[in-house]
């Protein structure tokens, strides 16, 4: 079995798969909504609480353990103003920036949150004790290893690492 494919705590262990699924996911809880979304009896601040529990929280589920790419943190954080548009209502012939997309609902990128997200993490794995699995697998990783020719592959300890520098 391979060990990209398997599923723990309901998420899956590659990073791009389990964004994958979490789009998905997300995209159907706010497809549910959709009435909620449309209507005008329901204030912004009601539509943005609701969008939090349920869309926001499906999505960024375990995702301070994703490693994530420039490409892939565009991705996400278009995923992210496409929902806040339909929570807006807001449609095709009608543009809105970016910047007043975020502005409106008061919100954050997703990726600025899976970046403060992944450092919380790593400071829970820091102040570990030293027999801790978490804490040997750190150290593990930490250690020198001559590596094949070619371009490393984006890791999470470097995902940390870029986000510190």
């Amino acid at each position: 079995m391979d060990s990209k494919n398997c599923k723990y705590f309901g998420s899956l262990l590659d990073s791009e798969f389990d964004i994958k699924r979490r789009k998905q996911l997300a995209m159907t809880a706010t497809l549910k909504l959709s009435s909620l979304w449309k209507s005008n009896k329901t204030t912004l601040n009601t539509k943005l609480r609701i969008f939090d529990a349920c869309v926001r929280s499906v999505f960024l589920y375990n995702s301070e353990l994703w490693t994530l790419t420039r490409k892939t943190e565009n991705k996400i954080d278009s995923f992210h103003r496409r929902l806040l548009r339909k929570v807006l209502n807001v449609k095709w012939p009608i543009i809105i920036k970016n910047d007043d997309v975020y502005e409106k609902t008061k919100q954050k990128p997703w990726t600025q949150v899976i970046s403060k997200q992944r450092l919380k993490w790593f400071g829970h794995v820091l102040r570990l004790p030293e027999t801790a699995p978490a804490r040997v697998a750190f150290e593990e990783a930490e250690r020198y290893v001559q590596r094949p020719q070619g371009r490393p592959p984006c890791t999470w300890l470097s995902c940390v690492k870029r986000q510190l520098s």
